[in-house]
């Protein structure tokens, strides 16, 4: 939801409107946190995360990973990845599955995230759940607090279950962490699809305006009103552009991907020239050299 014209203070103050403050629950001496993300100024309200760590960490062992191997991780992956997206073959749909368009290069993309995924997993398996989580909102560009809190919530409402203790338990509570991470990543998607289709109808509508044909529908909406009309009344055609973006925005998650692990191998190989010992031919080779872990090249 996009609002336009609010002014800012000479002390560089803005008031929160109502209807907004409402709907995330922002009171008064509530701490707020701000990032940039591309051209938008995100604003949210700061949440605690001591208390949903200690949750989790809490948990350790107890939430079936035993149960799980690498493989059906990655099945849970693929399948709620896949989801009201993505049918194979390069084909991307809308949420219905009504409209596809073939793009190449997106099962590629869509393997490198899975690829992703199961690395981010590797400390599910471990017991480590926050790591898991902390892994999926940097590699996402998600806020982690948040995705922390609404997992959390997701699994205190489990646990009227009782404890895990087999693997259609287990694959329910994975399932549910991959589930939360791609909302939240499909509605930052979704915010900036919105604010680019509400600017481009503005436009359109100017341009319309300015035709002066009679024929044409311009009524005065509102901004609330494009949206509703955008997202609700052409739902189907905004989700196979919303689903076209989310395929561009998981490009980049793929991307950043191959670019780290790229540099890993290449600065491995580097430092292997430089500090391993290269027996001569007539001597007993040397011990195998172990070379430390090379860190993430993390602004690619």
């Amino acid at each position: 939801m996009v609002e336009h014209g609010h002014k800012v203070s000479n002390k560089g103050q803005i008031v929160v409107p109502a209807k907004y403050r409402k709907r995330l629950d922002i009171n008064p001496q509530d701490r707020m946190n701000f990032r940039i993300r591309g051209h938008f100024l995100i604003v949210e309200k700061a949440r605690e995360t001591s208390k949903n760590i200690n949750y989790l960490k809490s948990k350790k062992g107890k939430l079936g990973e035993e149960f799980l191997s690498a493989d059906e991780l990655e099945d849970i992956i693929r399948d709620l990845l896949y989801q009201q997206f993505y049918r194979g073959n390069n084909y991307v749909t809308d949420r219905v599955g009504r409209t596809e368009y073939k793009v190449l290069g997106a099962q590629a993309i869509l393997d490198e995230v899975v690829n992703v995924f199961k690395e981010g997993s590797t400390h599910w398996l471990n017991g480590n759940y926050v790591d898991t989580l902390r892994m999926f909102a940097e590699d996402l560009d998600l806020d982690f607090p948040t995705l922390l809190e609404e997992f959390v919530k997701k699994m205190k409402n489990l646990e009227v279950m009782g404890p895990i203790v087999d693997k259609d338990g287990a694959s329910i509570v994975y399932a549910l962490a991959i589930g939360e991470t791609l909302s939240e990543f499909r509605t930052r998607v979704g915010d900036i699809v919105t604010e680019q289709l509400i600017k481009e109808a503005e436009v359109v509508k100017t341009e319309l305006e300015n035709s002066g044909d009679p024929n044409l529908n311009l009524n005065q909406y509102t901004t609330d009103e494009l949206e509703d009309i955008i997202t609700q009344k052409l739902a189907d055609r905004y989700s196979i552009l919303m689903n076209l973006r989310v395929l561009k925005e998981l490009a980049k998650v793929s991307l950043k991907s191959i670019g780290q692990r790229q540099y890993k191998k290449i600065s491995q190989e580097l430092f292997d020239s430089i500090f391993k010992i290269q027996p001569d031919s007539g001597e007993d080779s040397p011990k195998e050299f172990k070379m430390p872990s090379i860190p993430s090249f993390d602004d690619f």
